[in-house]
C-alpha cells in the first residue's frame, strides 16, 4: 500500500476507493460474487471501512433484534473504542454488561455517555488491570451470578519492553496471561450462564497476528532490539492459539471459546500506538461501531451451531487462522506456551489447572 502524506492526496486516494466499490455494486450479483473474492484476498480492501460493507451486505440483520434481556457480559478495555462500542451493542438489546476498565474515572464517564444514550441500561463498572493477576483476581470475585459472555477486549501496544510488578512481560501479560487467569477465574460463573444460554469466551484479536507464529520464548521473553508492533501482533497470534486450547478445556462445560480481528478500526488508541498508519489510513478506517459488530454477534448468538469448532472470525465469518506458508505454529510451541502459562498462575496464584 502507497503512504501518502498530503492531506489532499489521502482524500482523494479515499474517494477513488469508494467510486470503485460503487462501480462494482453495479456489476450484478455475479459480479459482485467475483470481486468479493478477489478484493478479499487483499488486505487492504477487506480490513478497511469499505471491505466491512460488503461483507455486511450477507448479515442476518435480524439477528442484532434479538433480546438480550436475562443475559450477562463482561468487557474488558470497556471505556473507548471498540470495547464501548460492543457494550453498546449489548445493552440495546437489553443485557446486562460489566464494565471491567483500568480507569474508573474514565469508565465512570463511558458508564455515564452510554446511560444518557440508553435510558434502560444495565450497567455495572469494574477496575482491572488486566496485567495484573491479582487485580484479575479481585475482578472475579466481584462477578457472582451466570455470565453469558467473557469478551477479552482490553489491549494495548508498547514503544519499550516493560514488566509487571510480577516480573512478566507486559503487553503478554495484559493479552495473554491476564485473560487466561480471568477464564479459568469465572468458569464458574461461565457455566452457569450455560445451563440455560449459549456461553461464549471471546478473544479479540487482531488481522496483525497473520504476519507471526508462535515463539514461546519471545512470547514471554522478548530478545534483541525491541519492536513493539511485531511484540503485539505475536500476542495477537498467541490469542487466536489460547482460545483454541481453551475451547477444549471448556467445550465439556458447555462453554465455546473463539477469537475474532474487528478489521483496522479508527480509535484513539490505534492513533495513539500507531500515528503514521492512522494517517495514512484514516479515511478508510472502519468506524468502532463496525469493529465491534462481530463481537457482539459472536456474544448474542442464539444457538450452538457457530460453536462446533474454535473459531477466528472476520465480519460474521469464519476466517482461515493461517494465511502464509512462511508463517507456522507448532504443536511444540503450543505446549511450552500452554505450560509456560500454566507456571505463571500457579507461581502467583492458587488456581487448580
Amino acid at each position: 500500500m502507497c503512504f501518502h502524506h498530503n492531506e489532499g492526496e489521502r482524500l482523494e486516494t479515499a474517494r477513488l476507493a469508494d467510486a470503485v466499490y460503487r462501480a462494482i455494486e453495479n456489476t450484478g450479483r455475479g459480479g459482485m460474487r467475483f470481486w468479493d473474492k478477489l478484493l478479499d484476498r487483499s488486505v487492504v480492501f477487506s480490513f478497511d471501512r469499505n471491505g466491512y460493507r460488503r461483507h455486511a451486505r450477507g448479515f442476518d440483520t435480524e439477528s442484532h433484534r434479538v433480546s438480550l434481556r436475562d443475559r450477562n457480559f463482561l468487557v474488558t478495555g470497556a471505556n473507548s473504542g471498540i470495547g464501548f462500542a460492543a457494550v453498546e451493542q449489548l445493552a440495546k438489546r437489553g443485557a446486562t454488561v460489566y464494565l471491567a476498565c483500568r480507569s474508573l474515572e474514565r469508565g465512570g464517564a463511558a458508564v455515564a455517555k452510554l446511560s444518557d444514550h440508553i435510558p434502560d441500561a444495565r450497567l455495572e463498572l469494574r477496575q482491572v488491570d488486566m496485567a495484573d493477576l491479582s487485580s484479575v483476581a479481585r475482578l472475579s470475585e466481584t462477578i457472582d451470578g451466570p455470565l453469558h459472555g467473557l469478551i477479552h477486549n482490553a489491549g494495548n501496544m508498547l514503544d519499550s519492553c516493560q514488566y509487571t510488578d510480577e516480573n512478566i512481560e507486559y503487553i503478554t501479560s495484559l493479552h495473554v496471561l491476564g485473560p487466561y487467569s480471568l477464564s479459568l477465574r469465572l468458569s464458574e460463573q461461565l457455566q452457569a450462564g450455560a445451563q440455560n444460554h449459549s456461553t461464549r469466551i471471546i478473544f479479540v484479536s487482531s488481522g496483525g497476528m497473520y504476519t507471526q507464529g508462535l515463539n514461546s520464548s519471545e512470547l514471554f521473553e522478548p530478545t534483541g532490539r525491541y519492536d513493539g508492533m511485531r511484540h503485539y501482533a505475536h500476542t495477537k497470534r498467541a490469542q487466536v492459539v489460547l482460545a483454541e486450547q481453551l475451547y477444549e478445556r471448556f467445550k465439556p462445560l458447555g462453554i465455546a471459546v473463539h477469537s475474532m480481528h474487528p478489521g483496522w478500526v479508527d480509535t484513539a488508541a490505534v492513533r495513539r500506538a500507531m500515528p503514521k498508519f492512522a494517517l495514512a489510513t484514516k479515511f478508510i478506517l472502519r468506524s468502532p461501531d463496525e469493529g465491534a459488530d462481530t463481537i457482539s454477534w459472536l456474544a448474542g448468538y442464539h444457538g450452538a451451531d457457530i460453536d462446533e469448532a474454535s473459531g477466528f472470525w472476520f465480519d460474521r465469518a469464519r476466517a482461515p487462522k493461517l494465511i502464509s506458508k512462511r508463517v507456522s505454529v507448532s504443536t511444540e510451541e503450543v505446549m511450552r506456551m500452554m505450560t509456560r502459562l500454566d507456571q505463571l498462575i500457579n507461581s502467583t496464584q492458587a488456581i487448580p489447572i
